[in-house]
């Protein structure tokens, strides 16, 4: 007699080549309009731009406490999408608050999150114009996209401006000693220190949502969530060189976002934010 061995459907589908489906149980934490972008959070904290409706044309800050609390900041209208991120003042315990940053008609600025006050960030803004700004403990990453000397800056009150590279990407992140960007379809991650190798990661298509942690960077490329390996620790080269594919889609997202514990646990779509669950990468970030 012969003995039947029955094979897992999951075991069978993985021979093959074949990823099964995730069934989702996403929640909506805040239903947004249509055309509503780029999604960040940090702290319990999150903010994103959508249409100024029904009051008429351009974008808004909108920000959500971690009590759930969503509300419109009473700041001017933006002519174009704004990209906030979310960062904090110092390094210092004492003082720190945490503030959303982007840009305004080419400067820099700042949005106190708890205090309600927005601040023009002069010493990182210029004749030129500034887009695409991030802050870590104070320090702000951004871009310069024109003027004599376009490229990616970094600035603090201590330390002033200096330049990182020429390069002039549509959107950056920034974790105090590294930045990523998106250069066609590549990923790019380099030290603001200039030590170390650049990371130059290849995707399918054009990178969107770039987050960068302490070790990893993660993006999205269409309905896809991707993430770095691990960087090199310091003193050692840097190994970020694959594009590791999330578990799951996120259909039609347009941004997506860390949650607790740095995981890829939040998105923007058609209906609004939402928690991931599952989340494309475990509990593995």
């Amino acid at each position: 007699m012969t003995l039947r061995t029955l094979i897992p459907l999951a075991a069978l589908a993985a021979a093959f080549g074949v990823t099964p489906a995730v069934a989702s149980a996403d929640t909506l934490l805040a239903p947004t309009p249509a055309g509503s972008q780029n999604l960040t959070s940090n702290g319990g904290w999150m903010a994103w731009a959508q249409p100024n409706q029904p009051a008429g044309s351009g974008f808004r800050l909108v920000v959500r406490a971690p009590d759930g609390t969503v509300t419109t900041p009473d700041i001017p209208v933006f002519e174009e999408v704004p990209d906030p991120s979310i960062g904090s003042t110092t390094p210092a315990a004492a003082g720190r608050r945490l503030i959303a940053t982007y840009t305004r008609d080419g400067d820099v600025y700042t949005y106190d999150l708890a205090g309600g006050v927005e601040t023009r960030v002069a010493g990182a803004s210029s004749g030129a114009v500034e887009r695409s700004a991030d802050v870590v403990y104070g320090t702000f990453a951004f871009v310069r996209a024109n003027g004599k000397r376009p490229g990616i800056y970094t600035w603090s009150a201590k330390k002033g401006a200096r330049r990182i590279s020429a390069d002039v990407p549509r959107e950056l992140a920034f974790n105090g000693t590294r930045v990523a960007y998106a250069l066609g379809n590549s990923v790019i991650i380099r030290r603001v220190s200039g030590e170390g190798q650049v990371a130059r990661i290849r995707n399918a298509a054009r990178p969107e949502s770039i987050l960068l942690t302490r070790y990893r960077a993660s993006w999205l490329v269409g309905d896809d969530a991707y993430k770095t390996n691990a960087f090199g620790p310091s003193g050692r080269p840097d190994a970020a060189t694959q594009a590791i594919k999330g578990s799951r889609p996120i259909d039609g997202a347009t941004s997506i976002a860390f949650g607790r514990g740095d995981r890829v646990s939040l998105a923007l779509d058609a209906e609004g934010v939402k928690r991931l669950d599952p989340t494309p990468f475990g509990s593995s970030g």
